[in-house]
């Protein structure tokens, strides 16, 4: 049965507005310094010396700024999909010596899950940051929303196995990073959630809250309970970007 996107796209002018009023009054906006698409303060990032970057895609203009301000840092990218591994082997950028591939999914669990995908040229033929094209968007969530038309159906979803670690694992196998960026869409909670829960003593945490979904509200008040969550626990949560879209920029700074 496919999603009904009528109601959805109808109620998403007053969802914005929630959503950004959530952040007025629960993270700190400072325009901090640009890496890539993401923001950091310069004076942290300088004093780093490893970086996971969980969901990777095909950028790593955050990879190659950072290292730009601090050449000693070391970096683990991971990303599931198949043109990531492809673009990975085939390109070269500058500092790349200093970053290891992994062709890993974040999850909850260890092991093999499909990992979902519109494969519609809409969402596939899209331009983006950096003026390249977006590729397909995947999501270990099978009922992930797209912001562009088709939304996501289940007559029209396929997908890929990919390999999933949690963060423990990657944390066993490459060592305790200080920053952490994860973009793992449709499971952005349980990333925050790990975190927390396990007490993992990261420094900097930079999360990218996907909400399109078909829940929304629901998906609100996580933001509202991880951002007390990490206050909780002696974090500064600051806004890193604001956003147009119906997402949230957001990180924790120990």
């Amino acid at each position: 049965m496919a999603i009904q996107q009528n109601q959805f796209f109808d109620n998403l002018p007053q969802l914005k507005k929630q959503l950004r009023l959530i952040e007025e009054d629960h993270l700190t906006y400072i325009p901090f310094e640009e890496y890539g698409r993401y923001r950091f303060p310069r004076k942290e990032i300088k004093k780093y010396s490893l970086v996971y970057s969980i969901g990777v895609s095909r950028d790593c203009d955050m990879e190659i700024a950072m290292a730009t301000d601090n050449p000693n840092l070391k970096f683990h990218c991971f990303d599931g999909s198949p043109e990531s591994k492809q673009w990975w082997d085939t390109e070269t950028w500058s500092f790349k010596p200093q970053m290891q591939f992994h062709n890993v999914s974040y999850a909850k669990d260890n092991g093999t899950m499909p990992f979902y995908f519109n494969p519609v040229p809409e969402i596939e033929n899209r331009i983006g940051y950096g003026n390249r094209p977006y590729g397909r968007e995947y999501s270990l969530e099978p009922h992930f929303i797209s912001s562009l038309n088709p939304l996501y159906e289940d007559d029209k979803q396929q997908y890929v196995n990919v390999e999933t670690q949690n963060l423990r694992t990657m944390i066993r196998h490459y060592g305790l990073p200080d920053l952490v960026k994860a973009d793992t869409w449709g499971v952005w909670y349980d990333t925050c959630r790990e975190i927390l829960d396990h007490n993992i003593p990261i420094r900097c945490f930079h999360i990218r809250a996907h909400l399109l979904s078909p829940n929304p509200e629901e998906k609100m008040f996580d933001i509202i309970e991880v951002i007390d969550d990490f206050k909780s626990k002696g974090y500064k949560a600051y806004l890193s970007r604001q956003r147009e879209n119906f997402g949230c920029d957001m990180f924790f700074l120990k």
